[in-house]
């Protein structure tokens, strides 16, 4: 017989209410920290891939069991999320040498509520611009064998900050966000303190593009961008430096094709970066 069978994974699958000023949801639902990770669709964005920080700061795309109240106040809108905990095995250098949350992430299965990830949202949208911040909280609890929390957890808070436009021709996007970590509460396999934690991950992203397409009739953006991001900020040979330039092309809103080339440079090595893509969305 087979032991393992596969898995069906779903990004969203939740009950939502609303009214014009109001809203709840409950489900499996997207997490909403910074501007991808809740519409990660290929045409909302000028890179062919993800920004890099969204993958190894902000880990989008982050999913799981939780529930949301939201509102909105003429321009201001809110939003309180209750969400499962992250696995603190995955937090940091505990998790992994490359990414600072993203092998946290529950998606929902086997998922616990400890003490429950927090994230309050604010935002304001305007004459083409959108401005946002987000504040998430967890202890995340640290799991050896099937004793949950054995290892006690390790205190993850994520700050994140964002602003776009598009209006004008212009499209602009900025983001920046930093975790600090708190591993006073967090232990090794054999009950002693886990000391080799790291103090705080950080980055940023800019991504800025103008549209000539209006010259031939279609959407047509040439775009620069420019990105620095670390998992680690006590150790300056894990930070990675991003410089991009693209070309993005929408025959339909739905659908984008897209070049960039550029280089990615960590501790002193330089890559050269060169993506093409087709996306779509429906």
């Amino acid at each position: 017989g087979v032991d393992y069978e596969g898995e069906l994974e779903l990004e969203q699958a939740f009950i939502n209410y609303h009214s014009d000023a109001f809203g709840f949801k409950g489900g499996v639902i997207l997490m909403p920290v910074g501007i991808i990770n809740e519409y990660h669709e290929p045409p909302t964005f000028l890179s062919v891939e993800r920004p890099s920080y969204s993958k190894y700061i902000i880990p989008t795309t982050w999913f799981g069991n939780g529930f949301q109240f939201y509102g909105n106040m003429g321009s201001f809108h809110w939003s309180l999320t209750l969400f499962e905990d992250m696995v603190g095995n995955g937090v940091g250098n505990m998790g992994s040498s490359k990414y600072a949350i993203r092998s946290a992430r529950g998606k929902g299965e086997t998922s616990t509520t400890t003490d429950f990830t927090k994230t309050v949202k604010l935002g304001w949208s305007g004459m083409g611009m959108k401005a946002g911040l987000s504040m998430t909280m967890n202890d995340a609890p640290i799991t050896y064998g099937d004793d949950t929390g054995d290892g006690g957890s390790v205190g993850v808070d994520l700050n994140e900050l964002n602003f776009s436009y598009n209006a004008n021709n212009i499209h602009a996007v900025f983001e920046t966000a930093t975790i600090n970590y708190d591993w006073s509460a967090a232990l090794n396999a054999d009950g002693s303190a886990y000391t080799d934690g790291q103090s705080s991950a950080s980055g940023y992203y800019l991504h800025f593009g103008y549209d000539i397409g209006s010259l031939f009739g279609a959407k047509l953006v040439p775009w620069v961008g420019v990105s620095t991001y670390t998992n680690d900020d006590d150790n300056s040979a894990k930070e990675t430096t991003e410089s991009l330039f693209g070309l993005s092309y929408w025959p339909h809103d739905n659908v984008t094709i897209k070049m960039e080339m550029g280089t990615s440079e960590k501790d002193g090595a330089e890559t050269d970066v060169f993506n093409i893509g087709l996306g779509y969305m429906f």
